[in-house]
């Protein structure tokens, strides 16, 4: 064995960290040889350090020794979280492209200090690694449901990267890094009445980024920023003018998976005003062009962008008369949901000609607006004091009186008036309710877990509750979440306190 062997061999029956450290330092200035031999030494090591550094040199490493490093994905994200914070800002840079390429949320902890780091490269690396970062979560996230802080919504992993976007964007006066603080709007569902109070501070430096950048930039992320910024008089305009550029389908679906900020009558209102929008079009593409799951969402952006549009009114008429059932019934809800003059025919025509589940829903919705409408023309001091008596619900007849059954709990206004009810009659409720939860419509899944929530049925249907937290559809799974949380903080009383939001060490945010 010759002495450059007798010396690899020596290194690496080191012990760590001074042979790692050796190895690191001799692999950027190796020759093309050499390095085949170093990487082979620091592949046997499998620590963080000597991962960090086949990180930093990755592009040097042969196709296999590359190979070897990204197959470990446990050292592979530890080397990163070693090598940016090394005192090189070559190696810090090139562990947050790595990082950019690779996300990770667990690593989100790096960011702040690299967005404050003294080198334009590094700043600029973690900023692209922060929205790598923020798009994967958004992909596999979903907002908290209205009235409900993002720090009760999550817990562990996912709070803790929520912690970090909040730091970088209530801290943009100490990083400047508009890329970085773009990415923290996508999350404006989250922080909703926090970040506004943000932006609309005297002299906010968050606030003047955002009119000076926002119509420059053009990520469908933004979607729900621009929608919650429509209720906002000191931004209407600007979203609106945002939103208007929305031309692609990529933009329009994004739009989609913000259905929900159609309850709010202000933003329905708002959408409804603007003038031409660039991703109308869509809105006229036939049934078929929109999948099962994502009807509802398109027939409620026609409903409500359209107004009393005839033309909108002849896209959702279409649908009912040939589309799938989850299309027709998407259809019908929108139709009923927008109340003009012209849905409302289209909805009497329908209850006239049939005697099915769709045809009850239609006679149901064009009653019930006009006893809204009556309702609201009369004298508020002649309403009777208490409700009227709901209808009997029977399992023979749940098809038919979903929605109507539904409308009379509305009535109710107290659980123990909704307990009382079901106590009445339970054996017929579980079926009803049992139906519901396995129905392939979201909205009737919605429904069912509301009666689980109001009536305390958790022990009852706990199964079916505990599924629905991994629906397809983001308001089955608010709900069901909620309920299980619910039902966990009423058992363990004495826990609470760990459910509360401890912030990031200030070792690890640089704070």
């Amino acid at each position: 064995m010759d002495k450059i062997d007798q010396l690899y061999e020596w290194l690496t029956q080191q012990p760590a960290p001074h042979a790692d450290r050796a190895l690191a330092a001799a692999l950027p200035a190796a020759e093309p040889e050499y390095i085949v031999r170093l990487a082979g030494a620091l592949l046997k090591r499998e620590n963080a350090t000597a991962w960090g550094a086949l990180v930093v040199h990755r592009d040097r490493l042969p196709s296999d020794a590359r190979e070897a490093v990204f197959a470990r994905r446990d050292l592979l994200y530890a080397g990163i979280a070693r090598a940016a914070q090394w005192s090189s800002p070559l190696a810090r840079k090139s562990a947050l492209e790595c990082l950019a390429q690779h996300p990770r949320g667990k690593l989100a902890y790096l960011i702040p200090d690299a967005l404050r780091d003294g080198s334009t490269e590094v700043r600029d690396a973690g900023a692209a690694a922060f929205r790598a970062m923020a798009a994967q979560f958004l992909d596999r996230a979903t907002p908290p449901p209205d009235g409900l802080s993002w720090q009760a919504f999550h817990d562990g992993e996912t709070r803790q990267f929520i912690e970090v976007v909040w730091n970088v964007f209530s801290h943009l006066d100490r990083h400047f890094h508009v890329n970085a603080f773009e990415a923290t709007l996508w999350f404006a569902r989250y922080f909703d009445a926090d970040l506004w109070d943000a932006l609309e501070a005297p002299r906010s430096h968050a606030g003047y980024v955002v009119r000076e950048h926002l119509p420059a930039w053009d990520e469908p992320r933004l979607a729900g920023f621009l929608l919650l910024a429509l209720r906002r008089s000191n931004w209407r305009r600007l979203a609106a003018h945002a939103l208007q550029r929305f031309r692609t389908r990529q933009e329009f679906e994004a739009l989609l998976e913000h259905t929900e900020l159609l309850n709010d009558e202000e933003i329905a209102r708002q959408v409804h005003l603007l003038k031409d929008p660039g991703w109308q079009p869509w809105l006229k593409l036939s049934h078929a062009d929109w999948s099962a799951a994502i009807a509802p969402r398109v027939a409620r952006w026609i409903a409500t962008s359209r107004g009393g549009d005839e033309l909108g009114v002849a896209t959702l008429s279409d649908w009912i008369g040939h589309g799938s059932a989850t299309h027709r019934r998407s259809a019908i809800l929108a139709l009923a949901a927008q109340g003009g003059a012209s849905a409302q025919r289209v909805l009497a025509r329908l209850a006239a000609a049939g005697d099915d589940a769709n045809a009850h829903f239609a006679s149901w919705a064009v009653v019930g607006r006009q006893s809204g409408m009556a309702a609201k023309s009369s004298d508020a001091r002649h309403r009777p004091s208490a409700s009227p008596a709901p209808p009997r619900i029977s399992a023979s007849s749940v098809q038919h009186q979903i929605h109507p059954a539904w409308q009379a709990l509305q009535r109710f206004g107290e659980t123990e008036d909704l307990q009382a009810l079901i106590d009445d009659d339970r054996d017929e409720w579980r079926v009803w309710v049992q139906r519901l939860l396995e129905s392939t419509d979201d909205r009737d899944r919605v429904t069912a877990l509301r009666v689980v929530e109001r009536a305390d049925l958790f022990e009852l249907f706990r199964a079916n509750v505990h599924a629905a937290t991994r629906d397809a559809a983001p308001g089955v799974r608010n709900i069901a979440l909620r309920i299980e949380r619910n039902a966990a903080s009423a058992a363990k009383p004495s826990q609470t306190d760990r459910h509360l939001v401890k912030p990031v060490p200030a070792a690890r945010t640089g704070e």
